[in-house]
């Protein structure tokens, strides 16, 4: 269900429709439905005439970047077209009961700008969840804002530590393009140091280059048993990072 301009309200509704449901749903993923309460910017680009879809063999692409709130017009008075935005936490809620109560396997939620608070929320309910059978989640690209204006992500990165540091059922994990740093970044890797159970990992497009990180990750990759790592670190003497090759 990529792609769908779901929004948080429409995020919630699923969520509550699946968990009320008899659907043993395993997989689920909604990338890019807009469901935090930012920004951001429009596409100047147009969507494509036929010709042009002919000749690339009728690929799709979006005339804009689906961001929240929806801009709003000077002046409209038509019912529906102000932002409605819902609270972050609550779509984290309503997206944590759902992989609580559902025998849900994998979730993917790349690219939504859920932001800090709702990052944090999510890892909170999930770390309470005494029988949790969720074994990937994908988190990457959830910052409320991206390049040199990158916010501090740092709420969440504490959670996500604190989760990983107790979590026996993620075996997948992708908190990539996060901006995830500095004391954020030391308490995702404390939390990977004391986890046995992630075997695929991706952190790249963050900065866990700092010391205090780095060792952290040193004694994870000593005992841990990981097959893929995507980490974008620098390059590094060989006695810093032994283990699988970073990419």
């Amino acid at each position: 269900m990529s792609d769908n301009d779901l929004r948080g309200s429409g995020t919630i509704r699923l969520c509550q429709a699946l968990v009320t449901s008899k659907n043993a749903v395993q997989e689920l993923i909604l990338d890019r439905n807009n469901m935090g309460c930012l920004e951001l910017v429009y596409k100047a680009t147009q969507w494509p005439s036929e010709a042009e879809m002919q000749k690339e063999g009728g690929a799709l692409t979006r005339p804009f970047d689906i961001l929240q709130p929806w801009p709003q017009v000077p002046g409209d008075s038509v019912p529906g077209r102000a932002p409605n935005l819902t609270s972050d936490v609550a779509v984290a809620q309503a997206l944590a009961q759902m992989a609580i109560r559902k025998p849900l396997k994998s979730l993917s939620l790349q690219g939504n700008c859920l932001g800090d608070n709702a990052v944090a929320h999510l890892a909170q309910s999930l770390e309470r969840a005494p029988a949790l059978e969720l074994t990937a989640l994908n988190l990457s690209g959830n910052n409320a804002s991206t390049g040199a204006q990158m916010r501090q992500f740092h709420k969440g990165a504490v959670a996500l530590g604190a989760l990983l540091a107790v979590n026996t059922s993620l075996s997948s994990l992708d908190l990539s393009s996060n901006g995830i740093r500095g004391p954020g970044a030391q308490a995702v890797a404390k939390g990977l140091r004391l986890n046995q159970a992630i075997a695929s990992l991706s952190l790249a497009w963050n900065t866990f280059g700092d010391a205090k990180s780095l060792s952290h990750l040193r004694n994870w990759l000593l005992c841990a048993n990981v097959a893929q790592l995507g980490a974008s670190l620098p390059p590094q003497p060989a006695h810093v990072l032994p283990g699988p090759r970073l990419h």
